[in-house]
Order: structure tokens, then sequence, then C-alpha cells
């Protein structure tokens, strides 16, 4: 067997044990144990995408409408989690090639290979759920860091071709997409990238580059546009994608943020941990080395925009997986940190042991949290309650059916076709939006559900429209089932 036969079997290998146990959304030893809840969202809009529906105008979400797609590919591969599953291993074979590639520019056929599995590590600590856009971001990201990095480490000579500006123009497409913060990681090597070129006085390849880079950009985005226009949902897809996380952003309150961080340390600083990390170990590689200070740039400043973003975001830790790339240019410093002056050394040892500690801690927490979704039994429960909903409606009626502040793990587990675009949640994605507030109490008032399912356990914003126009004809521990009068 040659080397690339071993290194793709060893791949595939690490891939299929990473997604088979660690994502609790859609492996199949959490299927009767665990429904998602972001990954549930994403898998039910490629589930009713497939049966028929179009993305925002019929079912609404505010992720980019190449999540959609990729959950509408999953769903034409096998139905429900399956062909999602397959996908992400897919996406993560992919990924894990991208890194062994980059790791290859800093070290030995051992080290690269190390690496892959290293990095699973580092993704460990955010990945719990699994099917979120970052990781269909992250092969992306990665191969951009390597074309970036090979063109960094060369001499004043080399060339940084249009192709590669053209893959991160398709990059910066599929971070915009999905979730456009997701290309933050990509806007710091454009930067260090432009400033190089400048300092070599390389201008027509500056020039050939950003053509190359809006032709990728155009490229992925002008399918969706014309598939939209057509639909007649080009406004709905630029509201949900756009306009909507403006209005969600602007929710987001930074000084409360910071005293997050600072009331609970043990639970938010070890997320900042490894980019805290990678900005020490890039800022001594500034101070302390000669040669190839554009790859230690990159890792000081990519470290502070990822510090930045996330402190100006909800905290949710699966937003850093897309910063994977960070930790393995880090990683590539290290064996010359470690050849450089005493105190260099002494900071990079002290770094990545305080490092080691902060991930032994985090990934036990994280196999006893996965140990939980799969001991338990809340997916068969909450299918069975689902089913027993499903079957007091009259099938010439199951289009005309709204699931209100009910998971969306409720119409992957029934044929229910939602009769409304939000559909799933929505007092939480309303709370961000008055005009989407009063779309729904006008919905609830003009009686086109005949059929409104709810929580059996919360209360809802709109409790007394439903008292109003609506009788309870079922309920069970999960779910309670409502007729139009």
């Amino acid at each position: 067997m040659n080397k690339k036969a071993a290194l793709g079997i060893y791949l595939v290998v690490l891939s299929t044990l990473f997604i088979f146990f660690c994502s609790a959304g859609t492996s199949p030893i959490y299927w009767h144990s665990y429904f998602g809840w972001d990954a549930d969202v994403f898998m039910m809009g490629g589930k009713l995408v497939k049966e028929g529906m179009i993305p925002y105008k019929e079912v609404f979400d505010h992720k980019g409408p190449l999540m959609f797609f990729i959950q509408y590919i999953g769903q034409m591969i096998c139905d429900k989690r399956l062909g999602i599953f397959i996908l992400q291993i897919i996406f993560m074979f992919f990924s894990l090639l991208g890194v062994n590639r980059l790791a290859k520019l800093f070290f030995k056929e051992a080290g690269s290979i190390v690496m892959p599995f290293l990095s699973l590590i580092f993704l460990f600590q955010y990945y719990k759920e699994g099917n979120q856009t970052e990781e269909y971001c992250l092969p992306f990201l990665i191969w951009s860091y390597y074309f970036a990095a090979k063109y960094l480490m060369g001499d004043e000579k080399a060339i940084h071709k249009p192709v590669f500006s053209l893959f991160y123009g398709i990059t910066f497409m599929v971070c915009a997409l999905t979730r456009i913060t997701n290309a933050f990681p990509l806007c710091a090597i454009l930067l260090v990238g432009f400033v190089v070129m400048c300092k070599r006085k390389q201008w027509k390849m500056i020039w050939d580059n950003i053509l190359a880079f809006f032709m990728g950009c155009i490229l992925l985005l002008l399918p969706f546009v014309i598939y939209f226009w057509g639909n007649g949902g080009l406004y709905d897809m630029f509201y949900g994608t756009i306009l909507y996380n403006i209005q969600y952003a602007e929710k987001t309150d930074l000084f409360a943020t910071l005293v997050k961080v600072v009331s609970n340390p043990t639970w938010l600083l070890p997320q900042f941990m490894p980019l805290i990390v990678s900005f020490i170990l890039g800022l001594c590689y500034l101070i302390f080395q000669k040669k190839n200070k554009s790859i230690a740039l990159i890792a000081v400043i990519a470290s502070a925009l990822g510090c930045v973003s996330q402190l100006n975001s909800r905290l949710y830790p699966y937003y850093l997986q897309v910063w994977i790339p960070l930790f393995v240019i880090a990683a590539g410093l290290v064996p010359e940190l470690l050849k450089s002056k005493k105190v260099c050394r002494c900071i990079t040892v002290i770094t990545i042991a305080g490092l080691s500690v902060v991930l032994c801690r985090i990934v036990v927490q994280n196999i006893n949290l996965l140990n939980r979704y799969a001991t338990g039994q809340g997916a068969v429960s909450f299918e069975k309650e689902s089913k027993e909903i499903e079957y007091k409606i009259p099938k010439s009626d199951r289009d005309k059916v709204l699931a209100y502040n009910v998971k969306a793990s409720f119409y992957i587990a029934t044929d229910i076709h939602p009769c409304f675009k939000y559909c799933v949640l929505q007092d939480w994605q309303s709370s961000n939006s008055k005009v989407m507030q009063q779309e729904l109490e006008n919905f609830f008032q003009s009686g086109k559900a005949k059929y409104i399912v709810t929580s059996s356990k919360q209360e809802n914003r709109l409790d007394y429209i439903l008292k109003e126009r609506y009788v309870p004809i079922e309920e069970n521990d999960e779910l309670k089932l409502y007729r139009l009068k």
C-alpha cells in the first residue's frame, strides 16, 4: 500500500469515528436518545425543501441558503439523519486532508500525520451536536489557509496564483451563504496577503487576484440568486440571511457578555484559551524570530479577531470551530519558538502546558455530556408523542398545521408540512423583530392554520389568541393539539 492510500484510509477512519461518536444530532448511536436543536432546524429545512417548499418564502431560517442546499443534498442521499451523517464524514475528511497539507508546510511527515488527530481534539471542545454551519465552512477555510501559507512562506519572488484567490472567493461565499461571521478567519489571511503583496510591490498580481476573488464570489452566489429570483423569494432570502441577522446582532449586549465572562470564568474562559494561546505564540514569534513573520502575523490578527467576534456574539462555543486552521498555524510556530531564546522557550512551554490542562478538562466534560445524550430515551419518547399528535389530524389537513414554539424535531418525526414560514420556536425567533411578531399575530388571528401544536410544558406569547380562536383536542407529556373553532 502506498503512502497516499494509507493516508486516505487513516483520514477516512478518523473522520468516521469522530462524527460517529461526537455528532449527537446525527450519529446513529444517538438516534434513540437525542434530538438536536439547531441541527434539527437545519435538517428540517432540507426535508421540507426536498418535499417542494421554498426556503425563506415558505420555511424561514436565519442561516444562509447554502445551508438549506447542503441539508437538501443530505436528505436526497438518505432520509432524516443518515444522509446528513454521511455528508458530515465527507466534509470532515476534506477538512483533515487540508490540515495534513497545511501541517506539511511546518512539520516533517510524522508531524503532519499526527496533526489531523490533534486538530480533532481542539475541534471536540466546540463540537457537541454536529450539523452546524461551521463544520461545512471548515474544509474551505483550512484549504484557504494552506494556499495562503504556501505563498507567504515563499521568498520575495513567490507567486500567489489567481486560482488561490478564486478559491478564497468561493470560500467567502460559502461562509456568507451559511453564516457571515464564519468568514472572519478568511479576513485575516486576505489582509496579511494583501499587505505582503504590497510590500513586495506585486501590483499586477494584486489586481489579478482581486479579479479572481470576485469571480469566485460570483461563481457561487449566482446560482442562488437565479433560483430565488425565479421562485419569487429573492427578498425573503435577503431578509432571512442579512436583514434579520442585523436585528439579531443588535440584541447582543457586549457589556453583558463581558459580565458573563468575568462572572463565569471556569465555563467561558476555556472557550477562548486556544485563541489566547495562538495570540501569545504568534506574538512571541514576531518578537524573537526573523523569518516567516507574515505567518505569525496571521496568528496574532486572526486570534484577536476571533476573541473580539466571540465577545460580540452570544458566546455559543460552536462558533469557534472555524478557527481550527489558526490552531494548526500556531502549532507550526512551536518548533522554531523552542529553538529561540530562553525566555521565549519558557513562555512557549508554559503556554502549551496551560492549554493542555484546559483541553483535558473540556474533553472530559464533553465525553460525560455525550454519554448522557447516548443513555437517554428522549428522541424515542418525543417521536412517539409527535406521532400521537399527527394521527389526530386528518391526512387531508396535514398541510394546514403549524407547530408553535415546538422543536424542529416535530416536523422530522412526522409528515406534517407547516402552513406558515415561521414554523419553529416562534417566540424566541420573533423576539428579535417587531415586524415578525406582527406577522405572527396576524397569521394566528386569520385562522389559516386549522391545527396548532404547542408544547404542553410552557406558556406562549400568543396563548390569548389560542384561547379565543382554537380549542384543545389532544395532549400528551410533550405536546398539545388545538383545532380551529
